[in-house]
């Protein structure tokens, strides 16, 4: 899934992938394009990482409240929600992380776990999916935490007495579940990785973390101009 794929003109010629490298532990290539390489390990994670045009953000790195108020707006649009945004600094280059959470399409009640790392600059940006999506039982991490720290308030509100009376079958329940918006949760926060370390939300913090501290670049990313706003 790359719903920011809009947000890219793709009208300037590829620079090479390769000039962004990071440790692919146990990743296997599945699709080796020169705009894109596409890798899945045996945990069922997969990751992208493809070369586009500049981005075209209405917000500078400098700014992060902007930027998590238009990728938060952004997520939300799609019917998602944003669980974090943040900014590091790898050898002079800044980059841009995420992690956004959306049901999965055709899965039933399952999510869907996108992270996300942009390294943009002036004219071009690299910008790579590391994705996850619940398999077998739903819910599994929300129930863990919960029997495990029964001190955090109850995440998922009760359906109204009256509207539940309407439904007559377990597929009317999940139907009115999945219309709701989705919200941030306390389970989703990372300090409870360690309770479910192979939950798919965990498994992409994990590599998200991974390709960040590993990330380096090749002598020519280093010379490209940074992304700043405005652009002439």
């Amino acid at each position: 899934m790359n719903i920011f794929g809009k947000l890219f003109d793709k009208g300037k010629q590829s620079l090479p992938i390769s000039w962004v490298k990071f440790d692919n532990g146990d990743f296997q290539v599945l699709v080796d394009e020169p705009s894109k390489i596409f890798w899945q390990n045996p945990s069922g994670v997969v990751q992208l990482i493809q070369y586009e045009g500049r981005a075209d953000w209405p917000f500078d790195l400098d700014d992060m409240d902007a930027a998590r108020l238009f990728y938060g707006n952004q997520c939300t649009s799609y019917g998602g929600v944003m669980l974090c945004l943040d900014k590091t600094t790898i050898s002079s280059v800044d980059t841009l992380h995420g992690i956004f959470k959306y049901r999965a399409i055709d899965k039933g009640m399952a999510m869907h776990f996108i992270g996300i790392i942009w390294i943009p600059f002036e004219d071009c940006i690299w910008q790579m999916n590391i994705e996850s999506i619940e398999q077998g039982w739903t819910g599994v991490r929300e129930a863990v935490v919960f029997t495990k720290h029964p001190e955090l308030e109850r995440e998922i509100k009760q359906i109204p007495e009256e509207i539940s009376n309407k439904f007559t079958c377990q597929e009317d329940v999940h139907a009115y579940i999945k219309a709701q918006p989705l919200h941030v949760l306390a389970s989703d926060d990372e300090r409870f990785d360690s309770v479910v370390e192979i939950h798919p939300l965990t498994l992409v913090r994990r590599r998200m973390r991974r390709v960040l501290e590993t990330m380096n670049f090749a002598p020519e990313v280093l010379q490209l101009k940074k992304f700043k706003l405005p652009h002439t």
